[in-house]
């Protein structure tokens, strides 16, 4: 275990006390500061490689958004992140990313 870890730890945990007080505002109707919003956004940013939360290291393929593989599918959004997994995709906040590589295999062999 690197000197890291336990930073990685703390600022992880911290981000779910953000994300868990943004979601409970959310779901009372109360407003979310910006300061909180902020908070999530750079912990997020701060747990992410090269800015990318969620893309190991190692795994510098192109990644798309959502949007990109359903247009690159002939499927709609939902249809991709309904089977993000199976199609290369990783969970990165409240959105999902793909591998180009994954959707391009996926396109040249089936349908989602």
């Amino acid at each position: 275990m690197t000197a890291a870890d336990p930073l990685a730890r703390h600022l992880a945990f911290l981000r779910w006390l953000v994300a868990s007080e943004i979601h409970r505002r959310a779901q009372a109707g109360r407003s979310i500061p910006m300061e909180l919003r902020a908070a999530e956004r750079d912990l997020t940013s701060a747990l992410s490689v090269d800015g990318q939360a969620g893309v190991p290291p190692g795994e510098e393929s192109e990644w798309i958004t959502s949007t990109e593989a359903a247009h690159r599918l002939g499927c709609t959004e939902r249809t991709v992140r309904r089977h993000g997994p199976r199609l290369g995709g990783r969970k990165v906040g409240r959105s999902w990313i793909f591998r180009a590589d994954a959707v391009a295999e996926h396109a040249g062999g089936s349908t989602p």
